[in-house]
Formats: C-alpha cells, sequence, structure tokens
C-alpha cells in the first residue's frame, strides 16, 4: 500500500518523481473505477507500479491503471498483496487510457488466460499497440475498449468472447482481420466504425441484431456472413462500405439492410426463407443471383433497379414473387426456375421495364398476371401462358414493343385495359375458344400494329372502347357465330386502316359509337341478323366501302353511321317496316349517288318513309334466301357460305343441302354456285349491281 504524507505542498514536490508518478496513479484510479464496494471487501494496491483493485472475497484482481515502461506489457495471472495471491480477472475502464496517460510506447500486450471483461476506454488511443496475445476467456469487452488502437492489424484471441460493447474497435485503421467466436452474442453500435482495413467479417450465429453504424466507414471491407439468428440489421450499419462486394446470409428472413449498396454476389443458405421489402434494392453492383433452396417469398421491391443484374435462377420452393420484385431491372434477361410448378403468384410490376427479357414462361400455378407486371419490357419477344391462366391484368404487357406472338389460353376470362398497348411487333394473336366467358377490356390491344387477322370467339362476351384502337395491321376480322357478346363497344377497332374484310357473327346486337370509324380501307362488311343498333358514326370514314347489307332486325341508324363513306353506291335494306327504323342518314353522304334495294313487298313503306324515299334510286329485291339455305337454319349467312365451299372443297364440315347448294341448276356443286351465294347474300342477286361491276 501507498499512503499520501500528510505535509505540505512543497514537500510533495520535493520527492523523487517516481514516487510522484505512484501518486498519480493512485488518484487517477481512485476517480475513475467505476464501482462501490464495502470497506474490506476490497482494497486496492500497486504491483510492480501498476494499480490494482483486490476482491478479498473471490480472490480476484482487476487491473485498474497499467504503468508501462516498456513497448511490451504483460499482464500477470496473479497478483500479490499483503501475501495474497489474486487472480486477474478484469482490465479496468481506461487501464491503458491514452487520453489520461501517455501509453504511446505501448506495441504489444499479453492478456492471461484470467481475464473475462476489459472494461470501457481500456485501450483507448493506444495508437502504437499492434500485437494483442492472449485473452482466450474474454466474454466482455467494453465500449471505446480499443478505440484509435491504429496500429492492431489482427484479432483472433478471444475465443469466448460474448459482449463487444458499442464502438468498441472504432477507427482501428490497420485491422485487417478480426475472428469473432461463436459464443457472441451481442455486437455494440459503431462497434467496428472507420475500420478502414478490415477485409471480412463473418457474424456468429447467436448475434441477432446488428446496430447502426457498426460498421459504419470500412471501406475495405469486401465480404461478411450473416448468422441465422440475425433479425435485424439497423440503417447505416454497412454505409461506407463501399468495397462490400460479397454477402453470405443464414438468417431465416434478409431484410432491407444492403439495398442501395455496390455488392456484386449474394450467397443464400438454406436457412433463409423470405426476402423481405427492398432487401437489395438498388445494389447496381449485383450481376447474377441464385435464389436459395429454402426461399419461399421474394419480398415487394427485393432487387428493384438493381440495373447491373442479368441473370437469377429462382429457387425450388419460392411461391412468391412480390410486387416490383425486379422493377426496373433492365440488364436482366435470363430467368430460371429450379421448379417452374412451386410459383404461384407474381405480384404487380414484379419485371416493370426489364428491357433486356426476351422470353417469359408464366409459372402453371399462376392464376393471374397482374397490374403492369411486365410493363414496357421492350425485348420481350415471347410470352407463354399456362392452361389455368384467367385473368391478365391491367396494362400487364403495356409497351412490349417486340412481342411478336400471343395464344391466349381458353381458361382466361378477362384481359384487362391497357392489357397489350403499344405492343407494335404483335404479329399473331390468337384467342383460344372454350367455355369460359371472356372479356377484353378498353384500349387493351391499342396500337398493336402487326397481326393481319383476328378471330373473336364465341365466348368474349366485352370488346371493350378503343380495345383494337389503331391496329393498323389488321386485315380480316371475324366474329364467330352464336356467341354471347352484345355490343362492339365505342372505338373499339377506330382506326384500323388496313383492315379489309369484317365479319360479325350472329349475336351481337349493337356496334357501338365510333366502333369501325376511319377504317379506311374496309371495303366489305357483313353485319348478322339480331343486330338492333348501329351507333353514331360506327362506319365513319371508310373510304373503300362500297356495299352494305343492313340486316332486317336493324331499328336504328345513328347519325353520321355511314358519313365520309365517299364510294358507297349500294345498300341493301333487309328491313320490313322503315318506319319503326329510327334513322340519321344525311342527304349530302349517301342520298345523291345510292342504290337501295328493299324487299319486294315493302315498296310503299319505303316510298312513304321521310328518309328513305330520298334515295338516288330504290329497287325491289324478289330473292327468296330460304330457297339457297343449304345449312337448314332458316337463315342465309355466312355458315351456308362455309358449308358450300368446304363442300366444294371435299373437306365437310357442315352438314349441307346438296340438292339447295346446286344453285344454277347445272347438276354440278362448284364455285360457280359459291360466287352465285355470295352475290346472294350480299345483293339479294345472283350478280352484282351494275353499280359495282366496274
Amino acid at each position: 500500500m501507498v499512503a499520501i504524507p500528510n505535509t505540505s505542498l512543497y514537500q510533495i514536490i520535493k520527492w523523487d518523481m517516481k514516487k510522484i508518478e505512484t501518486c498519480l496513479i493512485v488518484l487517477f484510479a481512485l476517480f475513475t473505477v467505476q464501482k462501490s464496494f464495502a470497506w474490506g471487501e476490497e482494497t486496492e494496491g500497486t504491483v510492480d507500479g501498476s494499480f490494482y483493485i483486490f476482491d478479498n472475497v473471490n480472490n480476484t484482481a482487476e487491473l485498474a491503471v497499467a504503468n508501462t515502461e516498456y513497448g511490451a506489457f504483460r499482464i500477470p495471472k496473479y497478483v500479490k498483496d499483503s501475501g495474497k495471491e489474486y487472480l486477474v480477472t478484469k482490465i479496468s475502464g481506461g487501464a491503458f487510457d491514452n487520453t489520461m496517460r501517455d501509453y504511446s510506447n505501448l506495441v504489444s500486450v499479453v492478456i492471461p488466460e484470467g481475464v473475462k471483461v476489459i472494461g470501457p476506454r481500456a485501450f483507448y488511443g493506444c495508437q502504437n499497440l499492434t500485437y494483442v496475445e492472449g485473452g482466450k476467456n474474454v466474454e466482455i469487452i467494453g465500449d471505446y475498449a480499443f478505440k484509435n488502437c491504429k496500429s492492431i492489424e489482427y484479432l483472433n484471441t478471444f475465443e469466448k468472447l460474448e459482449y463487444i460493447s458499442g464502438n468498441a474497435f472504432e477507427s482501428c485503421s490497420d485491422l485487417a482481420s478480426i475472428t469473432i467466436p461463436a459464443s457472441t452474442t451481442y455486437i455494440g453500435n459503431g462497434a467496428f466504425m472507420s475500420c478502414i482495413s478490415l477485409e471480412s467479417i463473418i457474424i456468429p450465429n447467436q448475434v441477432t441484431r446488428i446496430y447502426g453504424l457498426t460498421f459504419y466507414g470500412c471501406s475495405s471491407l469486401a465480404t461478411v456472413t450473416i448468422g441465422r439468428n440475425v433479425e435485424s440489421i439497423a440503417n447505416g450499419a454497412f454505409n461506407g462500405c463501399t468495397n462490400l462486394e460479397s454477402v453470405e446470409f443464414h438468417c431465416k428472413n434478409i431484410g432491407s439492410w444492403f439495398n442501395s449498396k455496390n455488392i456484386k454476389t449474394i450467397i443464400m443458405g438454406d436457412e433463409v426463407e423470405v426476402l423481405d421489402e427492398s432487401a437489395f434494392s438498388y445494389c447496381k453492383g449485383l450481376t447474377e443471383v441464385k435464389i436459395g433452396n429454402s426461399v419461399t417469398e421474394i419480398g415487394k421491391k427485393a432487387f428493384e433497379r438493381c440495373t447491373n443484374l442479368t441473370s437469377v435462377r429462382i429457387g425450388p420452393k419460392v411461391s412468391t414473387i412480390g410486387e416490383n420484385a425486379f422493377y426496373g431491372c433492365s440488364s436482366l434477361s435470363s430467368l430460371k426456375y429450379d421448379d417452374i410448378s412451386s410459383v404461384e403468384e407474381i405480384g404487380n410490376q414484379a419485371f416493370y421495364e426489364c428491357t433486356s427479357m426476351t422470353s417469359f414462361t408464366v409459372p402453371d400455378n399462376v392464376t393471374s398476371v397482374l397490374e403492369a407486371t411486365f410493363y414496357n419490357c421492350t425485348g420481350l419477344v415471347s410470352v407463354k401462358f399456362p392452361g389455368g391462366l384467367r385473368c391478365i391484368g391491367k396494362e400487364a404487357f403495356y409497351g412490349c414493343s417486340a412481342l411478336v406472338s400471343l395464344l391466349i389460353p381458353g381458361s382466361v376470362n378477362s384481359i384487362e385495359e391497357y392489357a397489350f398497348k403499344n405492343c407494335k411487333s404483335l404479329n399473331s394473336l390468337m384467342i383460344e375458344d372454350g367455355d369460359t366467358p371472356m372479356e377484353i377490356g378498353t384500349h387493351a390491344f391499342e396500337s398493336c400494329k402487326e397481326f393481319t387477322s383476328l378471330t373473336i370467339p364465341q365466348r368474349v362476351v366485352t370488346i371493350g372502347s378503343s380495345a383494337f384502337y389503331d391496329c393498323d395491321g389488321l386485315v380480316y376480322l371475324e366474329f364467330e357465330k352464336g356467341g354471347d357478346m352484345k355490343t362492339i363497344e365505342y372505338a373499339a377497332f377506330m382506326d384500323c386502316s388496313n383492315l379489309k374484310s369484317l365479319r360479325i357473327g350472329k349475336g351481337v346486337t349493337e356496334i357501338g359509337e365510333g366502333a369501325f370509324s376511319q377504317c379506311g380501307n374496309l371495303d366489305y362488311i357483313y353485319l348478322p341478323k339480331g343486330l338492333t343498333a348501329i351507333g353514331k358514326r360506327a362506319f365513319y370514314g371508310c373510304l373503300k366501302l362500297k356495299y352494305i347489307t343492313i340486316p332486317e332486325t336493324v331499328t336504328s341508324l345513328g347519325r353520321g353511321s355511314f358519313w365520309n363513306c365517299d364510294n358507297l353506291v349500294y345498300v341493301r335494306s333487309l328491313i320490313k317496316d322503315p318506319k319503326d327504323t329510327e334513322m340519321w342518314l344525311e342527304p349530302q353522304a349517301y342520298m345523291q349517288h345510292v342504290t337501295l334495294t328493299i324487299p319486294w313487298d315493302t315498296w310503299e313503306e319505303y316510298e312513304s318513309h321521310a328518309i328513305w324515299k330520298d334515295f338516288h334510286k330504290i329497287e325491289v329485291s324478289y330473292f327468296d334466301e330460304k330457297l339457297y339455305d343449304v345449312t337448314g337454319d332458316g337463315d342465309l349467312d355466312m355458315d351456308d357460305v362455309r358449308g358450300l365451299s368446304n363442300a366444294i372443297l371435299e373437306k365437310p364440315i357442315i352438314e349441307i343441302d346438296m340438292k339447295k347448294a346446286n344453285i344454277n341448276n347445272d347438276f354440278n356443286v362448284n364455285s360457280v354456285d359459291l360466287i352465285i351465294m355470295i352475290n346472294l347474300l350480299n345483293f339479294g342477286s345472283p350478280t352484282p349491281p351494275i353499280e359495282l361491276k366496274d
């Protein structure tokens, strides 16, 4: 023990420097020791110039203030005081604190195996400390314990470490390697902050949380391994890790811990089950990703804007690809599945603007392609739909300008608005028939400019407004007979400028406003019996249309139905009672040069009608269509034409009356009969009217 004598300041100054130094050590220890103790249980003393606190109950000691005369300091395993031996178990807070006393000469320290605690600021600022040896039983390292120990290069001695406090190794700028043992359960805030030489780190399995700034500014950190029990990593924990390239995960859920980082490789152990929202969003260094074998869900925005990501392999248990999961991954060109059947849901905008993707197979168990899933995937050439698909959502393939062919399965019941708008290269569109009624939404195929023919199957019940607007490659359009569709909506086929042939099947009762307006090349229209209304401007601007047959069931012709049809010269009306027809034909557009043909027994009704009577010429047709109804269904229509055509080709599909089929009575059914039938259907006579013989 060292006692301070009761004497004057002058006498104290006269002591030799060694004694003064010893006194200062004692005073400093008394000031800094952060522990209260009962008189008699703990005592203090110096051993070899260093100050210790002795626990007389447990026979242990803690080094409170070290006295280092040389560059190497070995902490003794045992120290003696007053003839009693104590096991050294703790290095007290500030024991080697270079801001409180000059420890600049300290180069190495050996920690005995009895030490379990290294206190706060224990080696703070020991900038020349290079080697730390021993300490295999250390369990706790306190706050700032090794802060600014700039010369330590490696630490692999703490075999039983459990607790690394905040800022424990902050600014250890030469620290390149540290082994954090499996026993560690806690790593504090800022623990390795600004360790600019640290190259790799393995987070042990027992750690559950990594706090903010833990690895902040570790600019050389290249690889990180995350243990299986990590549940959260705070924002900023890895900020400033500018060279971080590879992260290996063994935790159940991967959070948004590394988004916006420059990592190039991610490895997922079998422990990983979920990628949380924004897990790797804006990781522009990522080029390839293999989703782990146990992952079931790829969360929202998981890889959003990973603009250099080229290849993704979906693991065998993934059931959900979340909303915006690969949004804006403009380099993604390869997407493969370990087991495609596991995927059941692909979220909205999941592959939005993945402009390098050229093909996609929708998994068999996916029932809906949701809103904007493939929006603006301008490189997408082909897509394959499963047989159980039910819905293609709003804007699902909007702007897929390289898409060339589509086969819509018979199971699909809805193609929603704008689903395929601006698919400008689409040259083949087939909608399979089936038992499932289907709706085609507004603008669904607007500006799909390359496909030339389209058959609307019976199961289509709705074609929304502008559904095929500006499909100017479309040449042949046919609606199958007997469907449940009642109305062709507003502008549904407006501006299909190359459409030449239009056949509308039975079942359609209304052609909406502007439905076929500006179809400038349309020269053939077949309107079915059962049609009741032709809307305003329905065929406006159909410049090549020369003739039209209006079914007897029509009761309303909207204003301007055939305006600007400048070449229309022949109208055949089958309406039996024109006075019941709401009529908006304009004299200047039609009457002056159009011949009207009417049923033989309706002359008086047409002659007395305020509008119909003003046609340039009115002729009576004595044609009885029942004589030429070869299918026997009561009507002369396109089924009769098909039946006769197939009979001539000896490929009968529809059974017909061969006696009626010999229309010209030359005892031979051939193409002549077919031509006559077509003329009868369109004009009510065996030959076209004189106005059309040019």
